[in-house]
């Protein structure tokens, strides 16, 4: 049972006890017998009542003691207390202050008394103190806020307060305040903030676009690039899912790689397709681990790869066309071989046939495809860069003849030819390949055109006076041109593909009618000739193209290639070897019939021993290149080692080994590609066996 606690009388009782007991026990003092029993009582009574008033000075004593001992424990927990404690009036002012406040404001206590706190807040946070008084005035409950406080009249510090009223009295109002020292958490926040803020610069300064998002799908953070790639903000993103903005999509990705990241917590890949704009996009989705909630969130890693695919599939055309030109280049030199027996037994037996004879004609019909595809070849090598034409004056005229000619056969009925050629118009700086293919793949395009196979075509050369127009402004000085117009009726050029039509691989043909090179071979060897084209066109009613070549010097400074007359004879005697041996046999027709002695070998070394046996018999060597046994170039050197004064031709089809300039650094007189001609053989011939014979290389 619990003590319950005296009361007054009981108080008294215990104290007289007490006293009587220390009066017991101490030593005795005997009254004189005079003194009678009521004066002893009353003696007792005294000693007694002076007991009790010492034991409870004593009493006393001993309270004092343990209160100023107890007092000094409270002062020394509140001076020495690790949190700064302060006490404000109504006024504002400091009452009290412990050591740890005092070193906060790093200045002596007695200098903070009865000074204003307010004096010590740092301007811009005084707004938040006075609200913070404002606060636990109006609900008597304790209130916090954080503010920075002058330490030592030079630096601040960052502070947490806590404060509660003890007086509501609005006289004697007074506000216990707590102060902790927060500098170091808001360091360490401001060094956190800094870098997430260099994280989001850094996430958003990245060309690849960066998303977060959940397992259903929800955009939660999307980097800048992302809303620049969509033209969005980033609160038209957020809550948006993923396949919506990448796919277009309403439904979850087939094989999503972010829920593969999140089940698994392994890094995904895949390659999705906006099907409405378009685009392919190449994601890298990774799990986000130990992201501080119960969520299950995911990082995407897109790259926009539309141009990169874009590409791939132009260098996987452009490796198409370098194996084109492999091709090309190791079947030529066999092929020119087949073209050059074509073309030279085809001007044989044409000579044989007289004038009016039907087979004649066909003949005509044999050697002109024979030169286009000579042509056909040369472009290719040209185009695959294995073989490099010289630029020469030209005149354009009998080349657009040409064209028209092979066209005419291979048009139908229905589709007119109109042709107005001024066969003397000027001569300019091209290459007679690459007249050939701007003629006939712009009279192609024309035809084509005209779906119908019905309409007309038209082809004009005529000489102009010109002012080119360059960058939108014309020359004031007009120039004289070479005026090549191909017009057609057929079914025009769509506004909306005007810019693109000289891209390459760009065609509105289907993928077995064209690969779309045409018209940007075209633009290229007008630009590489220094002239420039134009076009116009009307949908539904033809198209018509205009372009222009800078003529060249004056005529009679030109030295034009003879197409004319009878070819040059001889009889002198001349070597002749190829591997093939109808080429062999051609060269021994050709110039046999012009006068010349042709000794003829399929062997190199065989030709090479019976040169060596016979050094001084033969006046001409012509030799082919690509040989079993004994090259050209090889033959070349043994042969100038016997003799160094004889002329050498090199006749070939092909060689990536030997280019115009090399052959005459070589040591070669001359070089005839093939397939050759029977004039151009001739003149070749005649003109190396008029040279001085004296001279060597």
């Amino acid at each position: 049972m619990a003590n319950k606690p005296l009361d007054r009388n009981d108080k008294f009782s215990a104290l007289r006890k007490r006293a009587e007991r220390w009066l017991r026990k101490q030593p005795g003092q005997t009254l004189p017998s005079s003194v009678t029993s009521e004066m002893q009582k009353l003696v007792h009574e005294l000693s007694t009542y002076q007991a009790e008033l010492e034991i409870q000075n004593e009493d006393l004593l001993q309270a004092q003691s343990e209160l100023e001992r107890a007092n000094q424990i409270c002062c020394d927990l509140y001076d020495f207390a690790p949190v700064g404690y302060l006490t404000i009036d109504n006024n504002g002012l400091i009452t009290q202050i412990n050591i740890a406040a005092a070193e906060m404001f790093g200045r002596d206590r007695l200098r903070l008394l009865n000074k204003s706190f307010s004096s010590f807040i740092v301007r811009d946070d005084l707004p938040v103190y006075y609200r913070f008084r404002k606060d636990i005035i109006q609900t008597h409950l304790k209130q916090n806020c954080e503010l920075q406080i002058l330490s030592d009249e030079k630096s601040t510090i960052h502070v947490l307060l806590s404060g509660t009223e003890f007086n509501h009295s609005d006289d004697d109002r007074q506000f216990r305040i707590t102060l902790t020292d927060i500098s170091a958490r808001k360091a360490l926040e401001h060094v956190l903030t800094r870098k997430n803020r260099e994280l989001e610069h850094a996430i958003d300064s990245m060309h690849d676009m960066i998303t977060i998002h959940d397992r259903e799908m929800n955009i939660i953070r999307a980097s800048k690039s992302m809303c620049d790639t969509f033209n969005l903000e980033i609160e038209d993103l957020q809550g948006k899912h993923c396949y919506e903005i990448f796919c277009g999509s309403s439904e979850v990705c087939p094989s999503c790689p972010s829920i593969k990241a999140i089940d698994k917590q392994k890094t995904f890949t895949s390659v999705i397709k906006n099907h409405q704009t378009g685009k392919s996009f190449h994601v890298t989705c990774s799990p986000l681990i130990n992201n501080g909630d119960d969520r299950n969130l995911a990082v995407h890693i897109v790259r926009d790869i539309t141009q990169q695919l874009k590409l791939d599939e132009e260098y996987l055309q452009h490796q198409k066309m370098e194996a084109i030109g492999t091709l090309a280049g190791g079947i030529a030199h066999d092929f020119n071989n087949i073209l050059t027996s074509v073309l030279g037994f085809s001007e044989i037996a044409q000579r044989k046939i007289p004038e009016g004879n039907e087979a004649k004609e066909d003949l005509d019909h044999v050697i002109l495809a024979a030169k286009h595809a000579k042509t056909l070849v040369q472009q290719i090598l040209t185009f695959s860069k294995k073989k490099q034409e010289k630029r020469e004056p030209i005149q354009i005229a009998p080349v657009i003849h040409e064209v028209l000619q092979l066209i005419r056969a291979s048009l139908p009925s229905t589709i007119r030819v109109i042709e107005k050629i001024d066969d003397d118009c000027g001569h300019i700086l091209a290459t007679q390949m690459g007249l050939y293919q701007i003629t006939m793949d712009l009279c192609s395009n024309a035809v084509h055109a005209m779906t119908s196979a019905h309409g007309q075509l038209s082809v004009n050369l005529q000489r102009v006076a010109h002012s080119p127009c360059e960058n939108g402004t014309a020359d004031s000085a007009p120039k004289n041109y070479v005026l090549l117009t191909i017009t057609d009726t057929g079914i025009g050029i769509e506004e909306k593909i005007v810019s693109r039509i000289y891209e390459p691989y760009f065609t509105t043909r289907s993928t077995d009618k064209g690969n779309g090179m045409g018209l940007a071979m075209v633009y290229g060897l007008v630009n590489d000739f220094g002239g420039y084209i134009e076009f116009e066109s009307s949908p539904g009613e033809g198209t018509g193209f205009h372009v222009y070549f800078p003529i060249i010097g004056k005529e009679t400074d030109i030295k034009i290639r003879d197409t004319a007359g009878p070819s040059p004879r001889g009889d002198e005697h001349i070597l002749a070897v190829d591997d093939d041996k109808v080429i062999a046999r051609l060269y021994q027709a050709f110039l046999g019939k012009l006068g010349y002695q042709v000794t003829i070998f399929s062997d190199s070394e065989l030709a090479l021993e019976y040169f060596r046996a016979n050094p001084d018999k033969f006046d001409l060597i012509i030799t082919d290149q690509t040989m079993p046994h004994i090259t050209g170039m090889e033959l070349l050197e043994y042969i100038l080692q016997i003799r160094r004064d004889i002329p050498v031709i090199l006749c070939t089809g092909y060689s990536s080994f030997i280019s115009e300039k090399q052959v005459k650094e070589i040591g070669f007189k001359s070089l005839i590609p093939k397939p050759i001609s029977q004039r151009q053989l001739a003149n070749t011939v005649r003109t190396l066996l008029d040279a001085t014979p004296t001279q060597t290389i």
